[in-house]
């Protein structure tokens, strides 16, 4: 008896334990729903959106002063600069295509078929979202070797085989790459912004603590592999709470949506590709210059890159959710509005900043970097090189928001023109100036063939709009 009493007493106090670890996931999993229905207004995502993003760069300004401070900028960083390039021309095509194409069809799902309709064609874009990952990298693997010759054709015997395995070590890099682009266009166009920003700070965190353990011992080495393992830890952070609050990231690829997402990509692919070959052209054309100098080119384009990402990561990812959804409600007269307000207002602020940063970007390049194997020359170097890029600083804002707008119409094709003609002009530019100007010459074709993208653009929108 007391025997049968003891066992239902145990049986009652696991089904009361059980009762109470299934409350506990149960809340769990509610204060997550509740985060995820939380929307922002655009003040509130500008605000969240600066902050994390300042979190993300200043954390990688760290990164890369101790990149300078570790290495310097000599035959090996060169190499890595090489195999970053690599990793970028195929993430990047991959990333732009969901975090570009995805976001306004979400908000379009949503909008016009509710949530079901919606978490459906998350399904469906995560299982192109894991295939796309998985060709990009077997492909970065399989072909490193000869996509290292083509950017950078001087490389030979041990710089190029170094090249080569930098490129196969950021492999992973690249492949979490992609999948955080539809993480970026899940959150975006559910106005929870603060989600979307979390991945660059997180792989600046991994990466910084793996360089500092491992660049004495490793050295370029470890450098890639300590930026490989912050992309896969963050990827998998921000693909996370997708999971715990289940919704499901793999569906059949013959779902809806998958069809329309895959033909509006490919414009988009073509126009992601404009950037890292951008890149890829002017690093080429360095390579040809004097040992060190595509790692100059390197630290330069870092710098301004970050006032550039800065803009596109919370003005430009705010004002691209709000033209998606003005686009959505049939309102062209507000989304040409805030266009032109935008434009102005960013006119403003970066034509005189860009003025500034001519004159100052030595002094800034010296406090920044001059220090351990980074020597005053090339710090003198890498500031000329950046006081001619931040000339393209408004040119860069104009095209960021009016690629928005045009996107957000699903005009994919109008900004892949622009960009290719600009990095057209760019090339001719190039192949005309590094004979005189060397390095300043290919920063200075860089700017250049932002402007002409920017005037294309604004001509062709203005076209559009009032057509």
């Amino acid at each position: 008896m007391n025997g049968g009493l003891t066992a239902h007493g145990s049986a009652g106090t696991n089904l009361s334990n059980q009762g109470a670890a299934g409350g506990k996931r149960l809340a769990v999993s509610g204060r997550l729903s509740a985060a995820f229905v939380r929307r922002q207004t655009a003040r509130q995502g500008i605000v969240t959106l600066g902050l994390l993003t300042a979190i993300g760069k200043g954390l990688g300004f760290l990164r890369e002063m101790a990149v300078a401070y570790f290495f310097g900028a000599g035959a090996a960083m060169d190499a890595y600069r090489v195999a970053e390039t690599v990793s970028g021309l195929g993430s990047s095509v991959a990333r732009q295509a969901f975090d570009v194409v995805g976001l306004p069809l979400l908000v379009e799902r949503r909008t016009r078929e509710g949530e079901r309709a919606t978490d459906r064609l998350l399904s469906a874009l995560g299982t192109v979202a894991l295939v796309a990952g998985a060709l990009v990298s077997l492909s970065l693997l399989v072909f490193a070797p000869q996509l290292v010759r083509l950017i950078a054709p001087s490389l030979a015997g041990g710089s190029l085989a170094q090249a080569t395995m930098l490129a196969r070590l950021l492999v992973p890099a690249a492949g979490a790459t992609v999948l955080s682009g539809l993480a970026e266009a899940w959150y975006s166009s559910r106005r929870q912004f603060w989600f979307s920003r979390l991945f660059d700070p997180m792989v600046n965190v991994v990466a910084l603590g793996g360089l500092a353990l491992s660049a004495r011992q490793l050295g370029v080495a470890g450098l890639a592999g300590s930026f490989s393992a912050g992309h896969v830890v963050a990827v998998f952070a921000v693909l996370a709470p997708l999971a715990l609050t289940g919704r499901r990231l793999a569906a059949r690829l013959a779902a809806p949506g998958v069809k329309e997402f895959l033909g509006l990509s490919l414009p988009v692919i073509a126009i992601s590709l404009v950037q890292p070959l951008s890149i890829a052209i002017a690093r080429a054309f360095a390579s040809t210059l004097p040992a060190g100098s595509v790692a100059l080119l390197g630290y330069a384009d870092r710098l301004f890159t970050v006032p550039c990402l800065a803009l596109a990561a919370t003005v430009g990812q705010v004002f691209y959710t709000k033209a998606a959804e003005l686009s959505a409600a049939g309102d062209g007269c507000g989304l040409r509005r805030i266009a032109s307000r935008l434009i102005g207002r960013s006119a403003l602020v970066l034509i005189p900043a860009s003025v500034a940063g001519f004159f100052i970007s030595r002094p800034l390049v010296a406090l920044l970097y001059q220090r351990g194997a980074f020597s005053a020359h090339d710090a003198a170097a890498t500031g000329d090189v950046l006081s001619v890029l931040l000339l393209g600083l408004f040119p860069f804002a104009t095209i960021t928001a009016l690629t928005a707008a045009l996107r957000s119409m699903k005009d994919m094709k109008t900004p892949a023109l622009a960009a290719l003609a600009g990095i057209v002009s760019s090339t001719v530019l190039n192949m005309l100036l590094i004979g005189r100007l060397g390095l300043v010459g290919l920063g200075l074709a860089s700017s250049a063939g932002l402007a002409v993208t920017a005037a294309l653009l604004g001509a062709l929108y203005a076209r559009r709009a009032h057509g």
